[in-house]
């Protein structure tokens, strides 16, 4: 908010310091114009007066009274640019120096009219004798004396009023100066701010770029965990937990697979069920823990024995197991006889279970 506010400030400044030049400039024109008129005005006065008093001055001393002919016409003129010269100087100082011209110049007129009432009359010695007297002379050396001083008083007034323009211009330069120095001050803040902004930015980002590689480091761990834990859980939902071999649930699985290929491929599919004899009366003479054992040590020598890719041996459910072999490893020959393969040999026993309990096998295949 503080950088919006230095703006309008700077803008309200410049706004501000154009209006005052275009002011300023504005007067200044219209000023010097206006003292343009009033001096040309004055040097009509002066130069109209001059032209009156010659005009009555030759007409007396020729005693010709159309020498003053022109006298009408120069008297109106000079009347109109009297006017004129009032309403130009009304609101300035020069105003009561016109004033007094004014009255100056009537007075002027007053002796000549009555110098041309005497000329009418014929009575050009008298006529003589009054442009000749003192209080003419007088009035017309004051006149031109007042002439040159309202001249030299309308060039101090537009000196003082040069003085006051220049003022005001150095106003509004230093006004347009600060607004230009404002702008530059609040695009530096700005620029410093933003660049803090960018910085803070650009560090957010990296942390924000750090968390996701945390995150997704994190996600990839616990995903790998979980992979690894559903992993387990699906061995242990497939796995027996007493004999760690394949329990029913895998048994019927890979049966029903194997069905299947078999019947797509031709391929011969064989199936041994184990069973311990006598395992109810083991269990209960010896114990559960010793009838435990016994079971995993059979399912020992079951994985031991049944090593060949395809082959699963399972626990079918209590004492009994199950072995799968699928396709060609149902011809190779097995550890005891059986009843459909033409060759046997001797299963070597590699564990002692006493007393050991009698075993009772069937196998059948499927050709």
């Amino acid at each position: 908010m503080r950088f919006i506010s230095s703006i309008h400030v700077a803008i309200g400044l410049l706004l501000l310091a154009f209006a005052g030049g275009f002011y300023t400039d504005f007067k200044a024109e219209q000023r010097h114009n206006q003292s343009v008129r009033i001096q040309l005005g004055l040097e009509r006065m002066l130069r109209l007066n001059q032209g009156l008093t010659n005009a009555v001055a030759t007409a007396v001393l020729e005693k010709n009274s159309l020498r003053a002919a022109s006298y009408p016409s120069l008297l109106a003129e000079l009347e109109a640019t009297m006017r004129e010269m009032m309403d130009q100087t009304q609101s300035m100082v020069l105003a009561s120096d016109v004033q007094a011209l004014n009255e100056e110049q009537r007075a002027l007129r007053a002796v000549e009219t009555a110098v041309f009432e005497l000329m009418r009359q014929d009575r050009w010695s008298e006529a003589f004798q009054t442009l000749l007297a003192n209080d003419y002379g007088m009035a017309l050396k004051l006149y031109e004396i007042n002439s040159e001083s309202a001249v030299g008083a309308l060039t101090i007034e537009l000196t003082n009023t040069d003085r006051e323009h220049k003022q005001m211009r150095l106003l509004t330069l230093a006004l347009r100066l600060a607004a230009v120095l404002l702008l530059l001050w609040t695009g530096w803040r700005y620029s410093k701010r933003l660049q803090a902004e960018l910085t803070e930015q650009s560090r957010l980002r990296a942390a924000l770029a750090l968390s996701n590689t945390e995150l997704e480091n994190k996600v990839q761990q616990r995903t790998q965990a979980l992979k690894a834990v559903n992993h387990q859980l699906e061995i242990l939902s497939v796995t027996d937990g007493l004999t760690q071999l394949a329990n029913r649930r895998r048994f019927d699985v890979v049966w029903a697979e194997e069905w299947q290929r078999a019947l797509r491929q031709t391929s011969p599919l064989a199936v041994i069920m184990l069973d311990v004899d006598h395992f109810k009366a083991y269990n209960d003479h010896y114990g559960h823990q010793q009838g435990d054992e016994c079971l995993r040590r059979v399912g020992e020598v079951l994985r031991a024995t049944v090593r060949r890719a395809g082959e699963l041996v399972a626990r079918y459910g209590g004492e009994e197991f199950v072995v799968v072999m699928p396709g060609p490893a149902c011809s190779r020959p097995w550890p005891w006889p059986r009843p459909y393969a033409p060759t046997s040999r001797p299963w070597v026993w590699s564990t002692t279970i006493h007393p050991w309990p009698r075993w009772s096998r069937s196998a059948w295949a499927w050709r």
